[in-house]
């Protein structure tokens, strides 16, 4: 999501619970350079290294020794995540959909990587090995898999924001229905929708974008 809309939004009352959490919890700026995508950032996110460190960039690199290129590995992700060493006291640790995470991160732990993620560097993964598919029974895919598929025409738009509405509120049922199975000591998910609707409807926010229109906007 964009910082700089989400805090106009809360401090306008369109977005009254992010409000209140910006009011009451902690949180810090993470400036990232434009060259360096949203993999990149959420690898510093879980790691707590600057990219030089972890070495994740996704989702192409070049070979060491030549100008060839390849796709970016799990393997090539360095660094421990922040919630390792809560996993490893024992405590009770769920994943949700957390971008950039790797099974062999949760010692032990429940998690599930790929019901619907813009960024998915590799394939999905759920632990135990049937924890997702039970999931993707439950609550059915996502009803965008890819916002590749959609443009920026009006009709297009409005398709992608219905269904990623749907997708939002049937990943807030699949969250809710997780964090009320257990009394767990930590756990972590993410939304993903914002990301694709960042992509294709960036032009509406922006007056100065040479896709705005008005009349998209007042739709």
């Amino acid at each position: 999501m964009d910082v700089a809309l989400v805090r106009r939004w809360a401090a306008d009352g369109s977005l009254p619970n992010v409000r209140r959490l910006l009011e009451s919890a902690a949180w810090t700026d993470y400036p990232i350079a434009p060259e360096f995508s949203s993999g990149t950032a959420w690898a510093s996110i879980n790691t707590g290294l600057s990219p030089r460190r972890h070495d994740f960039f996704p989702f192409g690199r070049l070979t060491p020794g030549s100008y060839e290129t390849r796709m970016t590995s799990a393997s090539d992700l360095t660094g421990s995540p922040f919630w390792g060493p809560i996993a490893e006291s024992g405590q009770r640790i769920l994943l949700a959909d957390v971008p950039c995470s790797l099974p062999t991160e949760l010692d032990g732990g429940r998690g599930f990587f790929g019901w619907c993620l813009h960024d998915r560097p590799w394939g999905s993964w759920s632990v135990p090995r049937r924890f997702l598919s039970d999931l993707r029974k439950r609550f059915g895919e996502h009803p965008v898999p890819a916002c590749n598929d959609y443009t920026t025409e009006t009709e297009s738009i409005l398709e992608l924001r219905s269904k990623l509405i749907t997708g939002i509120r049937r990943r807030t049922d699949l969250l809710e229905h997780l964090i009320a199975e257990s009394d767990w000591d930590f756990f972590y998910g993410s939304f993903s929708e914002a990301h694709c609707a960042g992509h294709l409807m960036w032009h509406l926010e922006d007056a100065s974008h040479p896709r705005h229109r008005a009349d998209q906007l007042a739709q």
